[in-house]
């Protein structure tokens, strides 16, 4: 095994493209963290396994992996706090063993906080009792180790805790989150609480937070989806760039003034001041009484043959006119 370890040879592919060897007894794992993986992620059609890219925040950059099994380990890697560093197929490591010259990719390589170096090659719990495969791992584990670092084979971990971490995992980005705020949720979390626990605590009291509806400031102006279709074709028609945002709030603002500029308009209007007192039993009763034919109509939206009804009080055919057409000449 000395042999081995003495002709054992690591090659390395760097970031502008070229290549290093260097022998495995000078290797450092720095000089492998600074290079490129060995081998790219690579997609066939009907292929069998599914590579892809990882956003590490232990690496702060996109790590590869080939295999779902290999990004279960990345996860539990980039969660351990103990790693500082991981490079996925960090090499190609060629040595003789076993009276010929093998190959080999291990697919991670990973740095501790106490600079020790850990080699970790995933595979199936279901083929390691294949020879071939016993085999092909027992030979660079052995340079490994004799090279002062450790070797790890992993199959697998508990399914609930890697659906933990796949979830966490996408709220790790720098950015997300202020650091103000992570202080004030490590502050709340004590020794066996549970995540629904502290969202729901008051880190000052630990109390429970009185929880308010994000709506609760635009009760004084509901709206329905035909208020926001109406909105939204006012909004294309007298501007060149449409806000209907801004159309539906000006348009809302008009209805509670008593400004409705037309029959439709109205309606909808007196339909919403109806709805509103359905919802929200409390508020001062309206000064128009809802008319019963209006009532009877029930709290739906409007039908186009709703809003060519005439207004209670005019007579079938006389049109006031477009009270937005000319509003908006004068703009």
């Amino acid at each position: 095994m000395d042999e081995q370890a003495a002709d054992a040879v690591v090659s390395l592919r760097m970031g502008d493209g070229s290549e290093a060897s260097v022998p495995l007894r000078q290797l450092r794992a720095r000089q492998v963290v600074a290079a490129v993986p060995w081998r790219k992620t690579r997609s066939a059609r009907r292929q069998a396994y599914y590579p892809g890219y990882y956003w590490s925040a232990t690496m702060g950059a996109h790590v590869i992996y080939e295999i779902r099994l290999e990004l279960a380990r990345l996860l539990l890697a980039d969660f351990d706090r103990d790693v500082v560093a991981i490079a996925a197929q960090p090499f190609l490591l060629q040595a003789h063993a076993g009276g010929r010259a093998r190959r080999h990719v291990p697919d991670f390589l990973l740095v501790h906080a106490d600079q020790s170096v850990r080699v970790v090659n995933v595979k199936p719990a279901s083929r390691l009792a294949e020879p071939q495969i016993a085999e092909a791992l027992a030979w660079p584990a052995s340079l490994f180790e004799a090279h002062g670092w450790q070797h790890e084979i992993w199959s697998g971990a508990d399914p609930v805790l890697l659906s933990n971490l796949r979830f966490l995992a996408g709220y790790r980005r720098p950015g997300l989150l202020s650091e103000g705020l992570l202080d004030d949720v490590r502050a709340a979390v004590r020794p066996g609480d549970t995540i629904g626990a502290v969202i729901g605590q008051d880190p000052a009291d630990h109390g429970f937070h009185v929880l308010r509806w994000e709506h609760a400031d635009a009760i004084g102006g509901p709206f329905s989806g035909e208020a926001l279709a109406y909105a939204r074709q006012l909004a294309a028609a007298t501007h060149r760039f449409p806000d209907t945002r801004r159309a539906l709030a000006g348009l809302l603002e008009q209805w509670g003034a008593g400004l409705a500029g037309n029959r439709a308009e109205r309606r909808m209007a007196l339909r919403l001041s109806e709805q509103r007192l359905r919802l929200v039993p409390d508020l001062p009763p309206a000064a128009t009484p809802v008319p019963a034919s209006v009532a009877e109509a029930g709290g739906g939206d409007d039908s186009d043959g709703e809003l060519d009804a005439p207004f209670p009080g005019e007579v079938p055919g006389d049109d006031p006119g477009d009270f937005y057409a000319d509003a908006m000449e004068t703009v």
